[in-house]
């Protein structure tokens, strides 16, 4: 009898120590790992705010990035800097050109309520993946359909450009 009680008492213990153990590793974290080359070659890349001419127009960042070389099967996807996570366009006919934009135009106010099933309908922000200083960003490409990601180190920060309002004749 003596020796059933210390097999149960051995057998609690373990399942204890064990759930318990679990308890960290249950986080849901998402890393990203980082390339350290990419397939392509960067010629020029540069950021620079923006503010619109008129009242309620918003106000931007757009990085420019110009690559040397980009081979048919890697697909540029997005860009992240300065905290925001920026689509990304080809520039006209160049197919070297890439543009990404972030505009922040006046959108809904945040509800601020008493009642938290009022606030509940606040949608919050996305975590920013990424921790940059203020002249790096993160090139999220694509080859053959494996997404990938590459750092750049030395993004030149233009000055804003203040668009004027249009003349209304």
């Amino acid at each position: 009898m003596r020796n059933i009680k210390n097999i149960f008492a051995i057998f609690l213990v373990s399942i204890l120590l064990l759930s318990a153990s679990n308890c960290g590793s249950s986080k849901d974290v998402k890393t990203i790992h980082l390339e350290s080359s990419s397939p392509f070659t960067i010629s020029e890349i540069f950021a620079q705010d923006w503010i619109a001419g008129v009242k309620e127009g918003g106000s931007g960042t757009n990085v420019h990035v110009t690559f040397d070389n980009l081979n048919e099967n890697l697909k540029i996807e997005a860009i992240y800097f300065a905290s925001k996570i920026f689509l990304v366009r080809q520039v006209g006919s160049n197919a070297n050109a890439f543009i990404g934009s972030y505009t922040t135009v006046p959108g809904p106010d945040i509800i601020m309520d008493g009642n938290s099933t009022k606030e509940a309908k606040n949608t919050p922000a996305p975590a920013f993946p990424f921790e940059l200083g203020s002249n790096e960003a993160v090139i999220k490409y694509s080859v053959d359909g494996t997404t990938m990601f590459f750092k750049v180190s030395d993004v030149i920060i233009k000055p804003r450009v203040a668009y004027p309002a249009a003349n209304r004749n």
